[in-house]
This record gives structure tokens, C-alpha cells and sequence, in this order.
């Protein structure tokens, strides 16, 4: 459902990386797609390689900038463009997410419909945070934090600049999206929210 809301993204001008634990099942949707599609990954007996996994995408991504999108979050038909309306060479942009109640999450699993997660559906749904399922072009919100790994983008320069992501980070949620954030921020940059940039990701 990923690859499917990035094909019907506005903007069309981007790669796709998926950069994960060994999982075959990506490489049907890999041949199927209409845009270019790279696949890195980590041995998942090594433990927690997220980082690690994030250099190798790095490597391989031939943009000029770098948009995180998490594996459990379905952007917005417009995330690509409001990206590409608000990134500058100096700042780090990210954007927020709607949170799919259990009910929706299940309904969008069973139909696999990309329409359930319309503004008119999902005002009526079980689900949380809604005011990020807007959007808003011409908003924009500058803050002094916010990285959240699932929803962010920075010039790839940038981030080589600072070496890449810390592997010793062998751990989930110890840190690793904090590092990275306070790295970039060191280096000069500051960071711009524009609240049109939002993923939609399932219910735990």
C-alpha cells in the first residue's frame, strides 16, 4: 500500500529505496512499480541494524535529497510535493502523521483501498490525530526539534557531511533518530515543519 500511494504521488520526479531486513516478498512489487525502485538490507540474525541499513541507502540514493518514510506509514498524495515546495539546503523538514485507529486499520488491510484514508473517511473513523491528515500548501512552522523517523528529509550532502547515521546504535528507541538530529543541528542546520507533509501509518 506503500508503493501504491507513491505511484499516485502529484510529483513524480523521485527514486524509491527500500532499505530493511532481509523480506522477499518487496521483490514482486519491485517489478511491478512504474518508477525506479533500489533494495538494501541488513542480515536480520545481527540484531537491530536500522542504522546501519540506513548507511547503505545513503550509498545508493543518487537524489539530492533524502525523504525517511517509515515501513508503517501510507503518505499523503501529495507528501512527495510539499517536500520538494519547502526543502532548502540548510534545513532539516518533516512532517507529522494521522494515527489509524484499530477499526480503519483492519478495514484498509481487508480492501487494500487507498480511498479509506480520505479527510471524509477518516473524520468519521476510530482514528487519532486528524488535524495532520489536512492539507495546508501554504502553512509552514519552524521549530528547534522534531525529528520522528517516520516522516523526514534532508539534503543527502548534509548527512554525509556529518557521516552518515551512528551504527553503534544496536537498539531501537535508545536514541538513534535523537543522534542524528543533534548532529545535523550542530553542523548549522535548523529545522522547518510544514504541516502539509503527513504520513498515515496502521494502528500497533
Amino acid at each position: 500500500m506503500i508503493l501504491k500511494a507513491l505511484e499516485l504521488q502529484l510529483l513524480r520526479d523521485f527514486e524509491v529505496i527500500i532499505a530493511e531486513d532481509d523480506t522477499p516478498s518487496v521483490f514482486p512489487f519491485i517489478s511491478q512499480s512504474s518508477f525506479s525502485i533500489k533494495h538494501v538490507s541488513q542480515s536480520f540474525d545481527k540484531g537491530f541494524t536500522k542504522n546501519a541499513t540506513l548507511n547503505k541507502a545513503l550509498k545508493v540514493a543518487e537524489g539530492r535529497y533524502i525523504i525517511f518514510v517509515d515501513g508503517d506509514c501510507i503518505p499523503h498524495r501529495n507528501f512527495v510535493k510539499a517536500y520538494a515546495r519547502w526543502m532548502q539546503e540548510d534545513i532539516i523538514c518533516f512532517g507529522r502523521r494521522v494515527m489509524l485507529g484499530p477499526e480503519t486499520t483492519s478495514k484498509l488491510y481487508q480492501r487494500k483501498d487507498l480511498l479509506l484514508l480520505s479527510w471524509k473517511n477518516l473524520w468519521k473513523s476510530d482514528s487519532k490525530r486528524l488535524k495532520y491528515g489536512l492539507y495546508l500548501p501554504f502553512i509552514r512552522q519552524e521549530r528547534g526539534k522534531g525529528i520522528w523517523g517516520h516522516n523526514w528529509c534532508v539534503a543527502k550532502d548534509k548527512l554525509l557531511a556529518v557521516n552518515g547515521f551512528d551504527e553503534d546504535y544496536q537498539t531501537a528507541g535508545v536514541g538513534e533518530d535523537v543522534d542524528i538530529e543533534w548532529r545535523l543541528l550542530a553542523s548549522g542546520l535548523s529545522f522547518l515543519h510544514p504541516i502539509c507533509c503527513h504520513s498515515i501509518p496502521f494502528a500497533s
